[in-house]
């Protein structure tokens, strides 16, 4: 089983994409990575991101800026020429800005979806989803921390697996109490027990104070597979 970090883990102790950054994660064992953007500053530090940092990880997948159509469509050229580099597994777009998604089309580029948390109007729902999913080749992330923070059940979880099964590509997991916080300390087993048995990439969404943290949680979440 594959199980990573977003690029925000460790934000607290490295700069964004450093090389101390990345001794960290080797340092780890940490083979997988989710970089996450948030505008054009930040693409431009994935393009121009030595490929030699990148290298020993087994899945590297790019989390696109959080914005609408027009924002977007000006961001694509660079978003190309980084895939280009990078050769991203996925490129994962929220569902909640973006409403006009043939902007992605013909472009080449892995998008996957990602099922939003209550905070959102829209992308929290299977019907959500499919509805996207129905006209796009796009595949899918499912990010459990949001599953639960609109059903605490998790039966949100097994709907969106029921529906996406064939598209599912990655899986984000999160305890819950503020936000995104170490399943190793709020110790909610059920949400990684909930996608225990599924064989995709696992990005676990949160932060550490300090190397030891991360290491107990990366190891927490690997004790289920």
């Amino acid at each position: 089983m594959i199980v990573g970090f977003p690029s925000g883990a460790l934000k607290n102790l490295f700069p964004y994409l450093s090389p101390e950054f990345f001794k960290a994660l080797q340092d780890l064992g940490v083979k997988a990575l989710e970089i996450h953007t948030s505008d054009k500053e930040s693409l431009l530090k994935v393009l121009n991101l030595d490929l030699s940092l990148t290298k020993r990880l087994n899945y590297l997948a790019l989390h696109l800026p959080s914005v609408k159509e027009t924002e977007m469509e000006d961001l694509l050229p660079i978003i190309k020429e980084v895939h280009a580099k990078h050769d991203f597994k996925l490129m994962v777009s929220h569902t909640d800005i973006i409403t006009d998604w043939s902007i992605f089309s013909n472009q080449g580029l892995p998008i996957a979806l990602e099922n939003m948390d209550h905070r959102k109007d829209r992308g929290k729902t299977v019907k959500d989803i499919k509805n996207i999913l129905d006209k796009y080749d796009f595949k899918f992330v499912l990010d459990v921390n949001h599953c639960f923070v609109n059903d605490p059940s998790l039966k949100l979880v097994d709907e969106f697996i029921t529906a996406f099964n064939d598209r599912l590509a990655e899986i984000h997991v999160s305890g819950y109490e503020v936000l995104h916080d170490p399943l190793s300390k709020t110790r909610q087993s059920e949400i990684v027990e909930k996608i225990a048995h599924i064989n995709v990439p696992i990005i676990i969404e949160c932060g550490y104070q300090n190397l030891n943290e991360a290491r107990q949680e990366l190891n927490y979440v690997k004790s289920f597979f």
